[in-house]
């Protein structure tokens, strides 16, 4: 059965058939995956190809910056706690694909110049590119949450621009209910103020509860 028994730990026929089986059931599940990539299309193919290869880019710039900056190497403990803070800005930046930032910190620790574009080959320059404009993507889309849900709490007209006009709409709407609680409260210090007022109030507050 092509089967190679030679490494096998097997002492009886029921481990035989099991070590069997187990090997049958890897080969359907390797022959699942192959028959599942020749399905897919070419162009499914070349996306994924190109996710995997970003995907490395991240992760080899990634490790150039934690070398260099790793607070474990650090021997004075002010610089220690700032590198720390780094690495963990550069942790987040690479859990979540922010290619901008780590580019930032690079050309902030001067681990590659500002004319380093000019030197790296197209495809790897194409890459950047396509990294770039997914987050680019990505911060549209939150950008449009933040301002459906400042919408939604200021009572304006979904997807409204926050410009300034609308802005200076949102002040004067909440000026004005300021104001008014303000108003409330003073009244309300009047009442407590003065005994006789007070002690009607407490009476009415109580038949309000009765």
């Amino acid at each position: 059965m092509g089967i190679d028994l030679d490494d096998a730990d097997i002492e009886s026929e029921e481990e035989l058939v099991e070590h069997i089986y187990e090997h049958m059931k890897n080969d359907e599940a390797r022959e699942r995956e192959r028959s599942a990539e020749r399905r897919k299309s070419p162009g499914q193919q070349r996306a994924e190809a190109s996710a995997k290869t970003a995907k490395q880019l991240l992760r080899e710039i990634y490790r150039k910056l934690a070398s260099a900056v790793h607070p474990d190497r650090e021997a004075d403990a002010a610089r220690r706690a700032e590198k720390n803070e780094l690495m963990q800005q550069i942790n987040r930046a690479y859990a979540t694909n922010d290619l901008l930032t780590l580019l930032e910190t690079q050309v902030r620790l001067e681990l590659i110049d500002p004319d380093h574009a000019s030197k790296i080959s197209r495809e790897r320059l194409q890459q950047l590119n396509r990294l770039l404009s997914e987050q680019l993507e990505t911060m549209k889309t939150e950008l449009w949450s933040v301002q459906d849900a400042f919408c939604i709490d200021h009572g304006l007209p979904h997807a409204s621009p926050i410009d300034a006009r609308n802005l200076h709409l949102v002040i004067k709407h909440r000026a004005r209910e300021l104001r008014a609680h303000i108003n409330q409260q003073k009244g309300f210090l009047e009442v407590l103020a003065n005994k006789s007022a007070t002690k009607r109030w407490l009476k009415g507050q109580r038949h309000l509860l009765d």
